[in-house]
């Protein structure tokens, strides 16, 4: 998702690396001049592409997951036989260099850096209400308005987990999440939640099968700090 323009040293630093492919999601509201642009950049790199299938993305409703399904689908069928994936928001900017963060994934392997903690009672809401789309006012032209309809519960008994948009996933996770039969009727069910971006992930790691897979433990109930550090996460002066 690529919101914010930087200059071109910094964007050298970061497509140096070959072997290490960047996937550009593009919003289907996007300026066209703005899109053409990218297009121009990504069709001099190698290793850099734009997103084919694009999403009109609402705030917290399932577009905002199916716009990471699409590219994760896309960059499975890429030459590069990657091995992690990590997903930035339009804001995001490595802070650490390809060579820093490539070691400390490798050290990780095979395992995820995926947010999951026990949700709080009001994100609970969030799942156990339907949610559909309505017209909105303001910066977004369309909202999500809770029905008051009570939602059945998540397949296979699914426990709900929350946690972050943003992860490092292994291939084989990814590969898993995108093709299982059990995690699609998961996606399938979460269409009519909120956020559900920020329960799926979450949820589904905790699953037995799931590539990767940590067995729930208070000790692994922790933020997504390793992956992305924000602003409001520091707390000193």
């Amino acid at each position: 998702n690529f919101r914010c323009s930087i200059n071109n040293d910094q964007f050298e630093e970061i497509i140096v690396y070959n072997n290490i492919v960047h996937h550009i999601y593009v919003d289907q509201k996007s300026d066209l001049k703005f899109y053409s642009a990218l297009e121009n950049i990504a069709s001099c790199l190698p290793n850099v592409f734009l997103a084919r299938k694009r999403e009109d993305v609402v705030y917290a409703s399932f577009s905002r997951l199916q716009a990471d399904l699409n590219c994760m689908e896309e960059l499975l069928q890429h030459r590069v036989k990657w091995k992690y994936l990590i997903n930035l928001c339009g804001q995001d900017f490595p802070l650490k260099t390809n060579r820093e963060i490539v070691t400390q994934l490798r050290s990780n392997y095979p395992y995820n850096h995926i947010e999951s903690v026990v949700p709080a009672w009001y994100k609970m809401k969030r799942y156990i209400e339907k949610f559909e789309v309505e017209k909105g006012k303001g910066e977004y032209d369309k909202t999500m308005k809770r029905t008051g309809e009570k939602k059945s519960g998540p397949p296979a008994n699914m426990t709900i987990f929350s946690g972050s948009a943003y992860l490092a996933a292994t291939r084989d996770f990814i590969d898993w999440a995108l093709n299982n039969e059990t995690i699609k009727s998961i996606f399938e069910w979460s269409r009519d939640t909120y956020s559900p971006d920020e329960m799926i992930w979450a949820s589904i790691i905790r699953m037995k099968g799931a590539p990767g897979f940590f067995r729930p433990d208070p000790k692994w109930d922790v933020s997504d700090n390793q992956v992305r550090f924000k602003p409001e996460n520091n707390y000193s002066k």
